[in-house]
């Protein structure tokens, strides 16, 4: 059994958390500030093995409930795209929200 199936983080993955880098898993659920997002990687009914092709991720609750945005996978495992979510404007997902810092 490993720290994934407790639930638990390794030392290097709560580093990364801190950094802001997290590896997004097929309906994992996020909370943002009042907000959730819920992770969908497709097409469906693939192991985590398995290649997707698509990221999606869907808002529910706060402002910005029932957005939906869509990324090509390949473009992230390559680094050619990173996706930034936040209150700023220079953010690929800005969520509307006093609990969140700027920064």
């Amino acid at each position: 059994m490993d720290t994934h199936d407790l639930g638990l983080l390794t030392i290097e993955q709560a580093a990364d958390i801190k950094a802001g880098k997290v590896v997004l898993k097929d309906n994992m659920l996020i909370n943002v500030g009042e907000a959730y997002i819920v992770v969908n990687l497709l097409p469906e009914g693939l192991d985590d093995d398995d290649p997707h092709h698509t990221l999606r991720l869907k808002i529910f609750g706060g402002t910005n409930n029932g957005e939906v945005y869509e990324y090509n996978i390949s473009e992230m495992e390559d680094g050619e795209r990173t996706i930034l979510l936040g209150r700023t404007p220079d953010c690929d997902i800005k969520i509307n929200d006093k609990l969140l810092s700027k920064t």
